[in-house]
């Protein structure tokens, strides 16, 4: 036979245990818009009918329609190969990485190892050649690039880690807001 502590302890043990988990969960429930919202999410290219028999493409996240929904979509693809590419201005584009400008203004078709990667947060001075939506080739400026992801190809410990420093990089210490106020701490 148990002792009377023993047994009440391990009664309880479950009752604890639910009774903590509700208390995370409904203290975590207001922060998951913010939680979410970093979360790296899938990018799928759709296809859709652009009238005249034109076919328009589109980077959209994954299970969601392009913005024109009359459209009927022919075709949807999420392929690993495509990059996300965050700007410093806080733009985002989305293509195919399709080549490296040179120093001689050529454009070169193979992609140099440093960017053989699923996510790249600093890269070297140089140009990239990036295939949009129906926008044609676009050159972007490594310099002005944050972040490069292709997110269909991150693992999930580097999904983690990435959503770990978006909301590091959204909510760092002491907390100043967008519009230029700083919350400060309370005076002890």
């Amino acid at each position: 036979m148990m002792p009377r502590l023993l047994s009440f302890v391990l009664r309880l043990s479950g009752t604890v245990a639910a009774l903590l988990s509700v208390i995370v969960i409904a203290a975590a429930w207001p922060a998951r818009s913010v939680l979410v919202a970093e979360w790296p999410d899938r990018i799928e290219e759709i296809l859709t009918e652009s009238g005249q028999g034109r076919i328009k493409r589109h980077f959209v996240p994954a299970g969601t329609r392009p913005y024109c929904d009359e459209a009927r979509v022919l075709a949807r693809n999420r392929s690993m190969n495509i990059w996300q590419i965050e700007m410093q201005d806080g733009q985002t584009i989305y293509g195919w990485l399709t080549g490296v400008v040179d120093a001689q203004g050529r454009v070169e078709r193979d992609i140099p190892s440093v960017l053989r990667q699923a996510r790249i947060d600093s890269l070297p001075a140089l140009q990239l050649v990036v295939t949009r939506d129906d926008e044609g080739q676009a050159t972007v400026d490594a310099q002005h690039v944050s972040r490069m992801i292709q997110p269909n190809a991150l693992a999930t410990g580097v999904r983690l880690r990435l959503w770990r420093d978006r909301l590091f990089e959204r909510w760092h210490w002491p907390f100043i807001h967008p519009d230029g106020g700083q919350t400060t701490p309370p005076r002890q």
